[in-house]
């Protein structure tokens, strides 16, 4: 309004005790969430970590655009990821990485008309909404086991570039860690 740059500290991300304040605590249980594509992700993702967009208004932001949020869920044998979008999934391509402490850095793809997303260009258990698509992958695929460390991340594009990437700065960091 003052007609002055925004300064930089205010684009930072808050941070409370450490944390992103973007950021949900990681699960305390495991989650083996059915793949609906429920607009309502309460019942099936309750307890997923979860990291949501930096949304800003500035004049040159895709702001209400791309990607909205990532859920991350785990059970004993398999990943979970959904990724949430403001715009309709056959508008843009979703891509992704995860990577493992072994180095490997696994790519998962969903491209507009596609019915399924793949990892590593091979099929995933896909569930496909509007605004939304879910998959499992089995750590079998990941090369991991409980106990391994991954970091994942998920980024919007559409033919003239990229739309934004959560989360932003750098993956989200997962620790499969045994649970009851």
């Amino acid at each position: 309004m003052l007609g002055q740059p925004v300064p930089e500290s205010l684009l930072e991300p808050l941070i409370h005790d450490g944390q992103r304040l973007d950021q949900v605590d990681a699960q305390s249980r495991y989650l083996s969430p059915q793949l609906q594509a429920d607009r309502d992700p309460t019942r099936e993702w309750q307890g997923a970590l979860v990291a949501h967009a930096v949304i800003s208004s500035g004049a040159m932001q895709a702001a209400g655009r791309g990607l909205r949020a990532l859920r991350v869920a785990y059970d004993a044998n398999t990943l979970y990821l959904r990724v949430e979008s403001f715009e309709e999934l056959d508008s843009i391509h979703l891509e992704g990485w995860i990577g493992g402490e072994d180095g490997v850095r696994r790519r998962w793809e969903r491209r507009p008309g596609w019915a399924t997303a793949t990892l590593d260009g091979e099929a995933l258990a896909t569930a496909l909404g509007d605004h939304l698509i879910e998959m499992a992958i089995p750590f079998a695929r990941l090369g991991v086991a409980l106990g391994a460390q991954l970091w994942i991340q998920a980024q919007a594009t559409h033919g003239d570039g990229a739309i934004n990437c959560i989360p932003p700065e750098r993956p989200l960091a997962v620790t499969l860690a045994p649970l009851a």
